[in-house]
């Protein structure tokens, strides 16, 4: 279901587990910071015309987290996979699962040329999870953070 501002509450209470934000900001986030964070990704970051923005999902009515495919900065033919999972639904193929979708939906719907993640290289899972779906690191930006990618082509190729 497509991620609104009545998601708050839920974004608030994942972005309160340190272990979750570990690799984010280091640290739990406040209520004021979440509010930040969802202003900036439901501004610029999102293109609900294109069929860029974020999502969530649940589980049994559970709330598992999100996944986006965000608006990169100059970046038109581009998407920003991103997803962030509450700790208890880690280690089940949810973050792989939604962000496998959102990966598909990127290419086949939105038209995007090129999905792009970025992570920390600290972060084993996420970097697992990029793999698996078929990303690439291509840079490191800077020391310790790096830069995974997937085109159109690697990804039908991945496909069939």
């Amino acid at each position: 279901m497509p991620a609104t501002l009545e998601h708050i509450d839920l974004f608030a209470e994942l972005n309160c587990d340190p272990d979750v934000m570990r690799y984010v900001t280091g640290r739990s986030s406040s209520r004021a910071e979440v509010e930040e964070e969802w202003s900036r990704r439901f501004g610029p970051r999102t293109d609900e015309s294109r069929g860029l923005g974020y999502w969530v999902g649940y589980s049994d009515a559970r709330f598992i987290g999100w996944w986006g495919l965000g608006v990169p900065t100059g970046q038109l033919d581009a998407g920003e996979l991103g997803f962030r999972i509450k700790s208890e639904h880690w280690r089940r193929g949810f973050g792989f699962e939604g962000a496998r979708c959102v990966i598909d939906h990127g290419f086949s719907t939105v038209g995007v040329r090129l999905i792009w993640a970025g992570t920390v290289a600290s972060n084993a899972a996420s970097r697992a999870t990029l793999t698996k779906l078929g990303l690439r690191c291509i840079d490191e930006p800077a020391p310790g953070v790096l830069t995974y990618a997937i085109t159109l082509q690697a990804w039908r190729a991945a496909m069939h």
